[in-house]
Parts: C-alpha cells; structure tokens; sequence
C-alpha cells in the first residue's frame, strides 16, 4: 500500500520485463500498471537515450557502480507519444528467494531540465557574441582575477587571450585610474551603475588606451557574489579628441575674455548694473556715466530695430532653468561721449534665474570700427567690380585653382555661345582643344607655384557649334587673407580677328601680294641660310635671276591689269618648273630669284633654266590677247665665300649679258663679266671722287662755217683729269656715268663751266653746245636747274645750243619735249646729236622742237670721191634738213675730201680733226 501512494513510478524488473509497476506511472507516463506489468520497458526509452540506459544497467550490474546502484536524466516516452525528461534511479534488488532484480524510480525533471538547457544554450550565445564583438570582453573571479577574455583583446589591447587568464585585471589598469576602477568594483557589488570611463588600460608594447567600461557582477542561485563580467570599449580616438577640444575651448574662451574691448551686465529692465572700465578706452564713456542707462540707448537710430529683435531673440529662447541662457551675435554703431559712433561687434547672453526667468543680459563689446569701414567699403568695391565684370565688352572669369568655373560674365558666354549654367558645371579643360591642355597645366603651375601672379597666353576655345575662337587669356592669381592661393581671375579677350589679321601680316611680310609666292626679304634670307648650309655641307647653292622678256610693252598696250595677269602666270609657271625642295620668289617688277640648293655641278642650274624657260614660253591669253613670254636667266653658283648680296650681283651682271644677248636665253656668270663688274664698281666710286676733287673739266672742238670757211661756235666736250690714268675722254666714263646717274652731276659741271666761260669771254663766236642726256632731261628738275644756271651768269641764250642723241629724244615723255620747247623758245638751238643711227629719224624732225643736226661720223667716214651708199645717205640728210630750214653739222671730218663732199652736197657746217681737236679755250 505504502508503493502505492508514492508519486514517484518504481517499476520492478526482471531480466528486462516489468514484475510490478506503481499505480503512479499513469500520472507520469500515462500508462497504466496493468499495461506495463510483464512487458519490456525498453519502449518508454528514447531512442538516442537507450543506449545510455542500457549502459547504465550493465554497470550497475557488472558491480562497478558504488552500491551496486545508478543514475542518469534520460528521456521517458509518455503513452500520447510525448517524451518527458526523468531523473532515473536503478539499484539492483534481491529477493528473499534469492532472485536478483532491478528497481527503478523515475521522477520528472522536465521543467529543470528545459531550465538548465535555455541556460547553457543563453550562455552559449552570450559566449559566441562576446568573442566575435569588436569590444573587449572579460570574466573575473569575485578577487578579480581573470577567468576568460574575449579575442578582441589582441587587436585592441595587442594581449593573447590566454596571457591575461590568471591574471589580475588591476595589473592592467593605469595606476592613476586604480581609484576610479576600485569605485566601479564597489559600486557594481552594491547595485549601483556600473558604467565608468574613460579608464587606461596598458596594452602589451606598454603605452596605455583609453578605455570606456562597464561591468556586471555574477551571482549564485543563493545571491552570493562569485566574480564579474567586465566590456571595454577603445574610446582613445574620441578620448583624446574630447581632451583638445576642451583645451581649446578654454584656450579660446580665455582669448576671447581678454581680447573684448569690455563687458556689461544689464537687469531685466536693460539698465546697466556693472560695466568694465575698458570702455572709457572703446568709447569714453566712465562706467559711472553708464551704470543706471540703457545700453541699447546708445545704439545708431539706424540699429534700433537690430537691438529691438536683439532683446526679443535672447529671451524667447529661455528655458526654465537657472544659470546662463541663449547667446546672440551682433554688430551694431555705438555712440562715443564725443557724439560721433563706432562699429562696435558683440554678444550677448540671457541670464535666467532660478525659476527660469529673464534676470538680465551679459554683454561683451570689441571695437570693429576700422574693420567693418573696409568691409563696407570692400563690399562696396566688389559690388563694383562685379558690375564692372557683368558689364564688360571682354569675357571674365573666375575659377578655381584647378580652372573650375566659379563665375562668367554675360561677354563670356555669348562669345562660347553657352549658358552660364553649363558654364559652371565645367572647367577650362573641357572648353579647350585637348592639344592644348598641356600650356593650360604649365600656366597653372607657374601661378601656384608662386613664379608669377600674371601670366598671358594665347589659346582656342570651342564654341558651343565646335568652331574655335582664338582667345588672350590672362590670368591673374588672387590670395586670400591668409596670402594663400585661392582662385584665379581670367580676362578672356576674342583675338579671332587680330590673329587672322597677324596670320595675314605674317603671310604678307614673307609672300608677294600679287603672285602668292615668296618676296624679296624672304629669298634673300632663305638665300643666306642656304650658303651656310652649302659652307658646311661643301656643295653649291645656284641662283637664278631672271627677267621677264619686253614686260613694259605688255603694260604700256593692255594696261597694267593685264601685266598683273601676266606675271601671276609666269609666277605659276616658275615654281611649276623647280624641284621640290628649290625656292623662288618674286624679287620686284618682272624679276624672279630662284634659289636652288645642293647642287654638284653647274649642269644641275642649267637643266632647271632650261625647264624654266621652256615653261614660261608657252602662249598665255591675255584680255583676248595671246602672247608668248619669255625670260632672261643670269646664273651663278655660290663659292665658300659668297654671300646673298654677291649671288644677286653675280647674277645680275650674266643677267645682263644674256639681255644683251638676245633675250629669251640664260646666261652663267663667269669671271671676265666679274672682272668687269668690278671695274664698273670701281670706277662709278671714282667718278664720285673726281666730282668731290673738282677733276672733271670741259675742253672745247670748234664748229666751221663751210661757206664762210671760218668758226661759227664749239662743241663743249667733258674731259676727265684722273690722277692716276691722266686726261680722260667720254668714252672711257660716260657709259658708267649714266648707268650710276653721276652724268647729271658731270652735265651740271659742263654747263657751269660753258656759262662762267660765255660770260667771261663775249668774244667768243657763234653758239657753243652742251650735251645733254637722256638721264639728264628725264629728271624733274633738270629745266628748273639749267634755267637757274643761266640766270646766275646772266648769259644771252642765243650762245648756247643743246645737243641730245637721237636715240634719247625717241623716249622722251611730254613734259620733257615741253620743258625743250622752252628752251628754244628763248633763242636757244636744239640740236639732234648722232643722226642717223635711231629708227625713227624723219618722226624726230617733225615731232621735236630740232634747231638742227648733227651727221654722225660714221657716215662721213664712209664718203668717197665717186657716188657710194653713204654719199647717197649724206646727201639725203642734207636734202631733207634743208627742205625743213635745219641747221646742218657733219661730223668726224679728218680731210680735205670729205670736207668737199659736205660742201658740195649742202651741208652748212662742220667739225672733226682736220679744223682742230678738243681743248681749252
């Protein structure tokens, strides 16, 4: 009866089967006795449990249990197919036959259990979370010994785990903060918070980081203490930042209380209570002027609503606490004792009392009369300088270090075509050719590398229709208060215009304007680099001058237009002609220089003349006209002392040569026409001495009357004294004269001397004639002269005839054949000299205003006793002066025979060798 009532099951068994069951195991399993009774209990066992329990049963029976008895929690299966947790007890039993049995007791621990399983599973979690959390996390036993530490502690602290077990954890502390951990220790044991920090905790190289800590305890079933579990948290970062920044703040706070000009408290109703004697230094006022006053009355009317909104800002902020409440920042103009104001900055602080009350206002004042004046003015001056910018014919810009636009003006944008707005999205790099990024980066680099505050450079920049404009930009490196670089002020100037126009000046300083080839400067310098080239190289540079053929006939018949046609054309057809690599240009008029480098041989110059030539003669339509041009070439090859003034010179005199030659040839320059050249240069410069030394004299050769066998006048013939070579005669200098233009100065002399003569010597017979030039006659003042000459020696005109050449009067312009006319209009005789040999002899008589002629001595050199050609020419001369009331002189005449032949067929008068030669009179 006693089993019975147990509420513990007790089941009996025998070899496994069940002999008696308690009625309690229906309570317990829901089995009743009578269903277990006889049966195996191996089916109340969980399956992963019976193992356990069999081996439990083997060892109690095998004896290796002490008395012979065991337990173990295991798993019971309820009759509904639950399973309830069971502490089970098994001993062995031996029955008063002598049987051997097992009892077991089962009584259920579910609850327990499941209790301690949560715990461990709690724990487990607690466990995993402490050592993967970035905190550091350890146990202490109840003296503070380590028991366990999170792996965290490694790269915090750089400690190994397992070197702090064992240890003490105030052997980490700084000493200096022992105390505070001792509190934490104190305060956590008797429940109060347990959050301390920062606390420095020594790290394993051996310097200390700052810790923030929290620590709970840990506490048996029966509430006593047993150790501790302790977080830390590196807070050395915030920790040291926390510490500057508080000595900072008092730092600045001290600064800030010493540099105030002074400081004032003011009650509820604004009435200063106290005020600092700095003010008689910012405005003179004594604080005994001012304790009792409003403040705020000294303000400019101007800020009386500032102080207005000043006061109504710091107390609508008050909260109800006691102590300082909101701060607010001012500036405002203070009135000085002498009545005039000052910008005075400021702040001021509601004091609130201890129910939360306005109770007064503490205020500190600095003087920043002088700073706020140049702010004004600054403001003022960048109002208008961006005013100035916006309206600006020329773009601005303002941009970053880096070329970020910061601000463009409305001349920037409609000179890219782009808004403002897309502007300050970009840089410059994105506004110029990239070819160019790398001036743009050098620029940039000079400025803020302090080299210079300006630099100028030109560039393009695209447009927003891709064309590119071509920009000055200049850029100007504004600092900041602190003298720093700050940003960069463009002035972006539109230059497309100026440049096409330098493009076109460049293009014209080294380009003919008609042609399009090169000019004079640029062969003449292309020339000289040519000749070092060839000193260095040891070969030859050939220059080819050359000259359009019978050019004025072109532009004296069709007009200069046309002649402009012309020599594009043969412009054209030179450089057609050349190798690449030669050069040509026009080097004025009708003339060409062909310059030619790197020649080996002198065949190399006259293939390409010959190509030139070949070139040019093709027929050109000109104005409905068809013409066949062609070209004289003088040639030259450069010599290792040749210069571009030589080649030209060379070239010239074979020039020349080939003229002379025929036209429409080239010629070499060789060096008998150098010889002559030199001669010719040498000469011209001592034909100049002899005019300055006074060498150059007149010789005169009488003129005889045929009729009356006597002297009718002279022929004044130029003589030349040279020092060296003796008397010369004008066929050894007239030549050169005329070419140089001396003869105007030599024919000036003659008729000096003729007029000192005529008027020194009135007993002189007849007329005496001066020879007179084509240079002569063709220069403007030439009439203007001769008549002031006559003026000077007051010489009766009717003495004096002039002789021209025949070939000389067949040019002569109208004003000239003008200026002869006058000239015989006052009585004095025109003579044609050398009849006979122009083309044009008749038209010269009928056109001229001729006095008379003169034979030229070829033809009476020519007379013969008995009719002969040049009798029959001699005496058709004579026929048709006379015919025109000529005068009519034959010259050359060395004897009697010719003397009689003239005479005979009409001729008037005479002059040679056989009535007497040049001399002095």
């Amino acid at each position: 009866m006693l089993l019975d009532t147990l509420s513990e099951v007790v089941i009996y068994h025998v070899a496994g089967i069940a002999r008696w069951v308690s009625p309690s195991v229906v309570d317990l399993l829901g089995w009743t006795a009578e269903e277990l009774t006889g049966h195996s209990t191996a089916h109340l066992w969980h399956s992963d449990d019976f193992a356990a329990v069999i081996s439990l049963r083997d060892a109690v029976y095998a004896g290796e249990l002490a008395a012979l008895q065991g337990r173990g929690i295991f798993r019971a299966r309820h009759k509904d197919g639950r399973y309830l947790w069971v502490d089970a007890a098994l001993r062995i039993h031996e029955s008063s036959t002598g049987q051997s049995g097992a009892v077991t007791t089962l009584r259920e621990v579910t609850a327990q259990v499941e209790a301690d399983l949560a715990l461990a599973d709690l724990e487990a979690r607690y466990r995993l979370l402490a050592e993967n959390s970035t905190d550091v996390v350890y146990q202490t036993d109840v003296d503070g010994v380590i028991d366990w530490v999170s792996p965290a502690v490694a790269e915090t602290l750089g400690w190994s785990p397992t070197s702090l077990v064992g240890q003490a954890a105030m052997e980490l502390v700084h000493p200096a903060d022992a105390i505070e951990v001792l509190a934490l220790r104190e305060d956590f044991y008797a429940g109060k918070p347990t959050a301390r920090g920062p606390i420095r905790y020594r790290t394993a190289a051996g310097d200390y980081r700052w810790m923030s800590v929290r620590a709970h305890p840990i506490f048996e079933f029966e509430g006593r203490a047993i150790g501790a579990v302790v977080g830390l948290r590196d807070v050395t970062e915030e920790t040291l930042a926390r510490q500057a920044l508080v000595t900072c703040e008092r730092q600045y706070r001290l600064l800030a209380d010493r540099a105030l000009d002074l400081v004032y408290r003011a009650d509820a109703d604004r009435r200063v209570t106290w005020v600092a004697p700095t003010v008689v230094a910012s405005l003179g006022w004594t604080p005994d002027d001012l304790v009792g006053t409003v403040m705020g009355d000294l303000a400019h009317p101007d800020d009386a609503a500032e102080t207005a909104m000043l006061r109504a800002d710091l107390y609508s902020g008050v909260a109800a606490t006691t102590g300082l409440g909101p701060s607010r920042d001012f500036q405002l103009r203070m009135r000085t004792k002498s009545g005039d104001y000052r910008w005075m900055a400021g702040s001021a602080t509601a004091v609130v009392d201890e129910d939360g009350r306005p109770d007064g206002v503490m205020t500190g004042l600095r003087d920043v009369h002088e700073g706020t004046l140049a702010r004004i003015s600054l403001a003022a001056s960048e109002k208008l300088f961006r005013s100035a910018i916006e309206s600006a014919a020329i773009g601005f810009a303002m941009t970053s270090l880096w070329g970020a636009f910061r601000m463009v003006n409305p001349a920037l944008t409609r000179m890219l075509q782009r808004d403002e707005s897309w502007l300050l999205e970009r840089d410059m790099f994105a506004l110029v050719p990239s070819e160019e990024h790398d001036e743009l980066r050098r620029d940039r680099e000079m400025i803020i590398g302090g080299k210079v505050e300006t630099t100028t450079c030109l560039l393009r920049m695209i447009r927003a229709d891709g064309e590119t404009v071509r920009v000055q930009r200049t850029a100007v490196l504004i600092r900041d208060h602190a003298g720093e670089p700050d940003y960069l002020l463009l002035q972006i100037a539109d230059v497309t215009l100026e440049f096409a126009a330098q493009e076109q000046l460049a293009y014209q300083t080294f380009h003919d304007s008609l042609t399009g080839i090169r000019n004079r400067s640029w062969i003449l310098d292309i020339l000289e680099s040519d000749l070092r080239t060839a000193r260095r190289t040891g070969l030859h540079v050939g220059v080819l001058f050359i000259d359009l053929d019978n050019f004025k006939l072109v532009n004296d018949s069709l007009g200069h237009a046309a002649g402009d046609e012309v020599l594009k054309a043969i412009a054209g057809r030179i450089a057609a002609a050349l190798r690449p690599g030669d050069h040509v240009g026009r080097f004025g008029g009708d003339e060409f220089i062909v310059v030619i480098p790197d020649i080996h041989a002198a065949k190399e110059a006259e293939l390409i003349a010959e190509r030139i030539c070949l070139e040019v003669s093709s027929g050109l339509e000109v104005r409905t006209h068809r013409i066949v041009p062609t070209v004289s070439i003088g040639i030259a090859l450069s010599t290792s002392a040749s210069t571009a003034s030589s080649m030209l010179r060379d070239t010239d005199a074979a020039l020349f040569k080939a003229k002379n030659g025929g036209r429409a040839r080239w010629h070499f320059f060789d060096q008998a026409m150098h010889t002559a050249a030199v001669a010719r240069l040498t000469l011209e410069g001592e034909i100049r001495d002899g005019l300055e030394r006074g060498e150059f004299g007149v010789h005169y050769q009488p003129i005889v009357s045929l009729i009356e066998t006597r002297i009718d006048g002279y022929e004044a013939l130029a003589r030349w004294e040279h020092p060296t070579r003796g008397l010369l005669l004008p066929v050894d200098f007239l030549a050169v004269a005329e070419e140089s233009g001396l003869i105007v100065e030599i024919g000036a002399k003659v008729l000096n001397d003729v007029c000192a003569l005529l008027a020194a010597r009135p007993d002189i017979p007849g007329r005496v004639g001066v020879n007179v030039s084509a240079v002569q006659i063709g220069r403007a003042n030439w009439f203007a002269r001769f008549i002031e000459t006559l003026k000077r020696y007051d010489i009766d005109p009717s003495r004096l005839a002039v002789e021209v050449t025949e070939t000389a009067v067949l040019s002569l312009p109208p004003a000239t054949v003008t200026n002869l006319q006058a000239i015989r209009d006052l009585g004095i005789a025109i003579l044609v000299d050398d009849f006979g040999t122009g083309f044009s002899s008749i038209s010269v008589l009928r056109d001229l205003p001729v006095s008379g002629l003169k034979l030229d001595s070829r033809f009476v050199h020519d007379l013969t006793a008995s009719d002969s050609v040049a009798n029959a020419l001699s005496a058709g001369l004579v026929g048709l002066a006379s015919g025109l009331q000529l005068t009519t002189i034959a010259e050359g005449i060395e004897n009697p025979l010719q003397e009689g032949v003239l005479r005979a067929q009409g001729w008037t008068h005479a002059q040679g060798y056989l009535y007497g030669r040049p001399g002095p009179l």
